[in-house]
């Protein structure tokens, strides 16, 4: 994944997670994130809980990013990082060249992928400005080309 899990894990905090939101591909019908999370003994949990590996259905596998997306929706510094240690990452694989893709308004405040989020302080165009600055950094620090 893009995502570095390790420093996923260390960006959680269970006050900001929603208690459940709603399955974009049945509503109204809801599934518990806040509580799956808490239950995570350690790293080791919580990567099993936010993975994909191994889900059956695209219904399991969109779990897994409701799961995770709360922990980086909206927070900017949490969105930079991750760019620069997706970089970084690259780099120590020896890929010199990556096109990234990702959804700049399910990253924003109020993103949700079943489309009834609400604007929020934080914009999909401030996502787009941090995936930005943490690229450039990292393709500047790693010697590495990173597009989006």
């Amino acid at each position: 994944g893009a995502f570095d899990l390790s420093l996923l894990w260390s960006f959680v905090d269970l006050s900001a997670l929603p208690a459940d939101v709603e399955m974009a591909w049945d509503p109204p019908r809801t599934f518990p994130v806040r509580d799956p999370v808490a239950a995570c003994k350690d790293e080791d949990d919580y990567k099993r809980l936010i993975t994909c590996k191994g889900k059956q259905s695209l219904h399991e596998m969109l779990k897994c990013f409701e799961t995770f997306l709360p922990t980086v929706r909206g927070r900017l510094d949490v969105i930079e990082r991750l760019a620069l240690t997706f970089c970084e990452r690259q780099a120590k694989t020896c890929i010199i060249y990556t096109e990234v893709r990702y959804s700049p308004h399910l990253l924003a405040d109020g993103g949700m992928m079943n489309g009834t989020g609400t604007a929020g302080e934080v914009t999909a165009r401030q996502v787009v400005d941090a995936v930005t600055a943490g690229l450039r950094a990292g393709c500047e620090l790693y010697g590495i080309v990173v597009n989006q």
